[in-house]
C-alpha cells in the first residue's frame, strides 16, 4: 500500500499463516500426560507402602500397623459333622469392605488401593477335637491351661514337631511332618506315665479315636486336617490405576512429534513517503527461503525486509 499527498495514514496489515496445527495440540497433550505422570509418580512414592507378614498359620489374624487392614486365616467347616472337608480361606477386610482368596492356590485380591497376593507355603495341621457330632474344648498347648476346640501348627521342614495335650484323657499328642508329601506321624502319650500308647501315620485329612469320658460314649475325635501355611504381600500404590490412561495418553500426544508445527506471519505497513514495507517471519526453514526467493523477484523500485526467525 502507497501513502498518498492528502497525508492520509494507510492502516498496517497482518496475515497469518498456521501449519500442522493439530500436531501442537498432540504434542500439548504428550506434555501434560509427562507432568501427571511425574505427578503420579511422587504420589506412588510417597504415600505408597509394602509390607510382608509374616507366614500365617490357619487361625490366625495379622494387622499392619497404622493401617485399616485385617487378614484372617478363616477354617470354616461346611457343617457341624466332624467328617466335612473344611472350607478354608483367606479374609481380607479393608474398612468395610471384604474379599476372600483362594489359601490352596496362588491369588490375588485388589481392596481400595491395597493388593493382596497370598501363595501356599510350609505345611499346616489342624487339629480339632470332636465328641459325636458337636465339637468341643477339649485341646490345650504344652504350658497353657486354656482349652479350645482347635489348635493350629506349622511345620517348617521334614521331622520339624508340635505337641498339642489332652488334660480330660490325661494324654498328650505328639505331631511329627514325615517326608512324604501331607502325611504326619502321630504318637499318643500318656500324661501320667510318658509311656506311648499309640503311633500311626495320617494322611492329608484324617482321624482317631482317643478314650474320653467327657463324651457320652466315651470317645473323643481327632480330625486332623492339612493346610498350607500362606507366604502373603501387601502392596498399596494411591492411584496406580491412572498409569495405563496416562500412558495411553503420552502415546496418541507422541504422535505430535511426527510433524512440526509452522507459521508464516506478513505484515504489511506503510514506509513513508510513497513505499510500503513487507516483513516476513517464520520458524521453518524451507518457509523462509522460499519467501527470499521470492522477494528477489521484486521490482527494484519496492524496498523488502525479511526477517526469518
Amino acid at each position: 500500500d502507497d501513502g498518498d499527498d492528502d497525508g492520509d495514514t494507510v492502516a498496517e496489515e497482518r496475515w497469518l499463516r498456521l501449519d500442522h496445527l493439530p500436531f501442537l495440540y498432540l504434542r500439548l497433550l504428550l506434555a501434560a500426560a509427562v507432568t501427571a505422570g511425574l505427578i503420579l509418580l511422587w504420589v506412588m512414592l510417597a504415600f505408597g507402602w509394602e509390607a510382608d507378614p509374616p507366614l500365617l498359620t490357619p487361625d490366625t489374624t495379622y494387622r499392619p500397623a497404622g493401617r485399616d487392614l485385617r487378614l484372617t486365616y478363616q477354617v470354616t467347616p461346611d457343617s457341624a459333622a466332624p467328617d466335612d472337608t473344611a472350607s478354608p480361606s483367606l479374609l481380607v477386610s479393608a474398612g468395610s469392605a471384604q474379599g476372600r482368596l483362594d489359601v490352596q492356590s496362588v491369588d490375588r485380591l485388589r481392596l481400595g488401593n491395597v493388593d493382596v497376593r497370598s501363595a501356599p507355603a510350609d505345611p499346616a495341621l489342624v487339629v480339632e477335637s470332636w465328641a459325636g457330632e458337636a465339637q468341643v474344648a477339649a485341646l490345650s498347648l504344652p504350658g497353657q491351661s486354656d482349652l479350645r476346640g482347635r489348635v493350629s501348627f506349622a511345620f517348617a521342614s521334614v521331622g520339624s514337631e508340635e505337641s498339642v495335650l489332652i488334660p480330660a484323657a490325661e494324654l498328650g499328642v505328639r505331631l511329627v511332618r514325615l517326608p512324604e508329601d501331607n502325611r504326619f506321624l502321630v504318637e499318643l502319650v500318656s500324661s501320667a506315665s510318658d509311656a506311648e500308647i499309640q503311633r500311626t501315620e495320617i494322611n492329608a485329612d484324617d482321624a482317631i479315636v482317643v478314650p474320653y469320658a467327657g463324651a457320652a460314649n466315651g470317645e473323643l475325635v481327632l480330625r486332623f486336617r492339612n493346610l498350607p501355611t500362606l507366604r502373603v504381600s501387601l502392596k498399596s500404590q494411591p492411584g496406580d490405576w491412572l498409569i495405563l490412561p496416562l500412558l495411553a495418553l503420552a502415546l496418541v500426544g507422541a504422535a505430535g512429534l511426527l510433524r512440526r508445527p509452522r507459521f508464516v506471519l506478513c505484515q504489511l505497513a506503510p514506509w513513508p513517503p510513497d513505499r510500503s514495507v513487507l516483513v516476513a517471519q517464520t520458524d521453518d526453514a524451507a518457509q523462509a527461503a522460499a519467501l527470499t526467493a521470492w522477494a528477489a523477484t521484486l521490482e527494484p523500485s519496492t524496498t523488502q525486509e525479511e526477517d526469518a526467525a
